[in-house]
């Protein structure tokens, strides 16, 4: 695990984009593609719109990028709180990223319906390969979620890697999400937190008792993971 503490959130996302940068050019020139999977929220918002203006959005061969989620609120992809609507008006319009390298999570369909093909989605894409993206970028709750793995969820005891329907507390609201064994088979696994709110969360995250059923994040246990955090944020370290 890497922590990098930045005096403010501009330099805490300036500081990801930068390594966002440099490992995807390093997969480009290794195996002439990068897989990266995006999340919702206001600071990836800011995160995305930084990567889609000079100089980032010239110092990436984007057409070797592939595009995916890690969640999605199953709304229509036009409404306010649809991540893909986000990512789209942000990232891939303004890098005018083609469709074939955006893999969306198609809410057209019933829930469970719409995780399932998504999951058959990835499989696909990676065909005979592990489905293992190099890089997946997440958030992170005041509740100690991250993806849509909520506390006290039965998702939190899955196994195998997979895409499922979960239903949050949150205005019972129902979402799809990769599962703790599909993210943590990344290669590298970046979070993005900001702000004083934030603060007793990361504390939690890193340094308390582990509970997972209570605190999902610390389900991410791959050692490939690297922290962005500002000052704010990292107050009770």
């Amino acid at each position: 695990m890497m922590l990098s503490i930045s005096p403010t959130k501009k330099e805490a996302i300036h500081s990801i984009a930068l390594h966002i940068v440099s490992l995807a050019k390093k997969n480009i020139a290794e195996k002439n593609a990068f897989t990266l999977v995006l999340s919702g929220g206001q600071t990836p918002e800011e995160l995305y719109k930084l990567l889609a203006a000079p100089p980032f959005n010239e110092a990436v061969n984007w057409s070797k990028v592939f595009f995916f989620f890690g969640d999605e609120r199953f709304v229509p992809p036009t409404d306010e709180e649809s991540n893909y609507r986000m990512a789209a008006a942000t990232l891939l319009t303004p890098l005018q990223i083609p469709p074939e390298q955006i893999f969306f999570i198609d809410t057209a369909v019933a829930i469970n319906k719409a995780a399932e093909l998504y999951q058959q989605k990835l499989k696909s894409f990676f065909g005979n390969s592990e489905m293992s993206f190099d890089l997946i970028l997440l958030g992170l709750g005041e509740n100690l979620h991250v993806a849509s793995l909520f506390p006290h969820t039965a998702i939190l005891h899955d196994t195998e890697p997979a895409v499922k329907a979960v239903k949050t507390d949150d205005k019972n609201a129902y979402r799809i999400t990769m599962n703790a064994p599909l993210i943590n088979k990344a290669k590298c696994i970046y979070f993005l937190v900001s702000g004083k709110n934030k603060a007793s969360a990361i504390r939690q995250a890193l340094k308390g008792p582990i509970d997972t059923d209570a605190f999902p994040v610390q389900l991410i246990k791959t050692p490939r993971v690297h922290w962005f955090i500002d000052k704010d944020a990292g107050t009770g370290l």
